[in-house]
């Protein structure tokens, strides 16, 4: 629940910095199909993704816009309180 609330959190915050904005992100739970005798504990991860909106732009430009946008969601997630 706390990765729930922690994905939420970050797009709503996320989006109010992009409101026009060169990166598009994206929240989705993944199950992992990982055989019990590896770890029975994981079953799903939370995947946070980052893609560049404007596919025409230079790929110098795309890295500029996800770097910069990974430092902000990184920046969110700490602030984020702590469980």
């Amino acid at each position: 629940m706390i990765l729930k609330n922690l994905s939420r959190t970050l797009l709503s915050r996320f989006n109010n910095l992009y409101s026009f904005s060169p990166v598009i992100a994206t929240a989705h739970k993944l199950y992992a199909p990982i055989a019990p005798e590896e770890n029975e504990e994981i079953d799903f991860v939370y995947v946070i993704q980052l893609i560049p909106f404007d596919q025409g732009d230079s790929p110098d430009k795309k890295r500029r816009d996800i770097d910069k946008a990974i430092l902000d969601a990184s920046a969110i997630i700490k602030e984020y309180p702590p469980a």
